[in-house]
């Protein structure tokens, strides 16, 4: 096989921005992402691989080379991360306004002086320090600001609808958007703007399908669980646990087959925290896969179910033991996984591979091949697997990552002094989903929101 110069060089290009990014940064929680992007329609949605820093305090970085098609004369945001409608101080976002870039966060704007220029590629990148956002262009800070954030959305966008009647959606490129758990300094900023090889040879998403929805107000402010709950307030005292985790079972028990050739994958499920784990899915999709790391996992039911029933914690049910489960089990994704083996009854049928309910968000991967995906937690799956199956009489490899929903609210419990608390919070924006699980009433905050696969299989 013989390759071109050009093509060398392209490569070269590539792995060299690759290279970069992970010099200067270390590893995103979430990117890096490159979309084309066609002025009109959805945008691209994307979701976080590590925790995301969504709470008012975090801090983060992100960054992403731009390259627009025209330059627009509404108000029109380009990448960033939260929900991407007009709610005070809850979005993270660069856009280009009339007079110049901006950094949004919902009612918290810093401005700039400088204009991005149309048809050429460009570095943005904003930074928080818990406090204060920095704002750059081609690796030169161009405004700061002391700001005051709300909660985030775990979710990850370029090109959203705008969040105002007036505003337009961004018309042109973004590549290797990426964003960071915590505030990276200048000279990380410069290394990253300077690494600018190869951009027009990456491989863009195209543009969504489908009409811009109408994303603007009139918003009322958030009310509801949207920040943590004063510590001063909790119920007490709370209760001392230490996880004694169950030993793995010796032998993995395996689904049988009824008499109408139907297959209950409801034995020897696995589980463990994916959250900036650094598997491919196609590798944990295979029947070589080692998992003796993982949990035994109870499907259907939820992650935290799984981790109950382990030992890692207490029953949330009795006493405060609610107090003892983190409340980031909600910002986590997971790997769920079991294998079985092809019935020959199958010989010659088409097969179909149901899953009855999820929670919120998962990905399917059958033999290291993808079947799809679904979003919902009353939404049903419906895959067909003929052409993925091993043949009859085989091992087979299922693996589910499974997302939260992006806006989870933040942990509350009721107790004198705190009263019953509100009655949920921005979860409503993921519908459908459980919504009562960020608190309610007559319910505390579940810990991990009901994330899991929570129907048969």
């Amino acid at each position: 096989m013989t390759l071109r110069l050009p093509t060398i060089l392209r490569s070269l290009f590539l792995f060299c921005g690759l290279l970069t990014l992970a010099a200067a940064a270390d590893r995103p929680v979430a990117g890096p992402f490159d979309a084309d992007c066609r002025g009109a329609g959805p945008g691209h949605a994307r979701w976080f691989d590590g925790m995301p820093p969504i709470d008012s305090d975090d801090t983060w970085t992100f960054s992403f080379w731009v390259k627009p098609t025209s330059i627009p004369a509404k108000p029109t945001l380009i990448a960033g991360f939260g929900a991407a409608i007009n709610l005070d101080g809850a979005e993270r976002y660069l856009g280009l306004f009339p007079e110049g870039l901006h950094f949004w966060g919902g009612g918290v704007d810093v401005p700039t002086n400088v204009k991005l220029t149309a048809g050429r590629w460009q570095h943005c990148a904003a930074t928080f320090d818990g406090k204060r956002i920095s704002v750059y262009l081609d690796g030169r800070e161009v405004a700061k600001a002391e700001v005051r954030l709300t909660r985030s959305a775990a979710r990850a966008q370029m090109a959203p609808p705008p969040p105002w009647e007036i505003g337009g959606c961004f018309d042109g490129r973004v590549a290797r958007f990426a964003i960071w758990d915590r505030e990276l300094d200048a000279g990380a900023i410069t290394t990253l703007a300077r690494a600018n090889g190869g951009l027009d040879a990456l491989a863009f998403a195209p543009a969504p399908a489908g009409d811009t929805p109408e994303r603007f107000g009139p918003y009322v402010k958030r009310g509801g669980i949207i920040a943590e709950q004063d510590p001063t307030t909790y119920p007490g005292p709370k209760p001392r646990w230490e996880a004694k985790r169950i030993p793995r079972l010796a032998q993995r028990p395996v689904p049988q087959p009824a008499a109408d050739g139907t297959l209950r994958l409801d034995k020897g499920w696995e589980m463990a925290d994916a959250t900036g784990l650094n598997l491919s899915a196609a590798a944990v999709a295979s029947v070589d896969f080692k998992s003796t790391s993982w949990y035994d996992a109870t499907v259907p039911g939820t992650v935290l179910t799984t981790l109950v029933q382990q030992g890692i914690y207490p029953d949330p049910l009795y006493g405060l033991n609610n107090l003892v489960i983190p409340d980031d089990l909600s910002r986590r994704n997971w790997w769920y996984r079991t294998a079985f083996t092809t019935p020959t009854s199958w010989d010659g049928r088409t097969v179909q591979l149901t899953f009855k309910g999820i929670n919120y968000h998962a990905e399917v991967w059958l033999n290291g091949k993808p079947l799809g995906t679904i979003t919902g937690a009353f939404i049903r799956g419906v895959f067909d697997a003929t052409s993925s199956l091993a043949p009859a009489g085989k091992p087979n490899a299922l693996a589910v990552r499974i997302r939260p929903q992006p806006h989870g609210g933040a942990a509350h419990e009721e107790s004198v002094s705190n009263g019953a608390g509100p009655n949920g919070g921005d979860g409503c924006l993921d519908g459908p989903t459980f919504f009562c699980t960020e608190g309610w009433d007559w319910i505390p905050t579940i810990r991990d929101r009901c994330t899991g696969i929570w129907q048969d299989v």
